[in-house]
This record gives C-alpha cells, structure tokens and sequence, in this order.
C-alpha cells in the first residue's frame, strides 16, 4: 500500500470517527415528562337549579352559588332530540334563556368553572317543561 492511499485511508476513519461522534445522543441526565393540567376541577355541583318557564320563548334559570367557583357553564338542550340549544357561560347565579319554542321541553345542564377555567366534572341537571 503506497503512502497517499493509507493517508487517504486514515483520514477518511478520522472523519468518519468525528461524524459519529458529532451525532452521538447524550443520555446521561434522565428527561422528566412536562405535567400536564387537570382538565376539570374539583368543585362540586351547585346544591340546587331551578329552570322555569317564564313565556313561551324564553325559561328563567337560578342556581346556588359553589364555593371557589369563577363562574357556570349552562346548557340547554332540547329533551327529545338532545340538539344544543344554548352554550353559555354565566358570572353570576341566574340568568334568562332565549330562543326557545314553544311546546318542547328542554333540559338544562349546569357545571362550576375554576379558576384558570376548567370545567368541574360534577353538574346537575334539570327539565324545563312547557
């Protein structure tokens, strides 16, 4: 083997070894999992709702307040059908529900939200009849 063929030889090795050793992973410091947020919150159900019928069209809905609570997730569906009628998201205890037809009944679904808004996986649920 001539000289210029074992240089060539050794270089393209020293390449090779400091390519490898470029691309080499370190795997010495363990890698911990990001945490994850809680999707709901430990807040429990209000203690009562009232969903009444104040016209043909429109339902006055009251609930109890929940403790940690920043405010309420309210929806309203239509009984037979389960459709959403409404989605709201409600600051204080009461609020007046629009839109509705006359002669169907609905159902209204009440959940506490927390703070940095999730949603508590406890509701309650009542009817509004016609």
């Amino acid at each position: 083997m001539k000289f210029s063929q074992f240089f060539r030889s050794a270089l393209a090795l020293t390449l090779l070894i400091a390519l490898s050793a470029a691309n080499r992973i370190e795997t010495s410091a363990p890698r911990t999992a990001p945490s994850i947020p809680s999707l709901t919150c430990a807040l429990p159900a209000p203690s009562s709702l009232s969903a009444l019928r104040t016209g043909g069209t429109t339902a006055s809905v009251e609930w109890s307040a929940v403790s940690g609570a920043v405010s309420y997730s309210l929806k309203v569906y239509e009984l037979n059908s389960n459709a959403l009628v409404s989605s709201t998201v409600e600051q204080g205890t009461s609020t007046t529900v629009s839109g509705l037809e006359a002669g169907k009944n609905y159902r209204a679904v009440l959940a506490a939200i927390c703070s940095g808004g999730s949603i508590s996986e406890f509701v309650i649920v009542e009817d509004i009849v016609d």
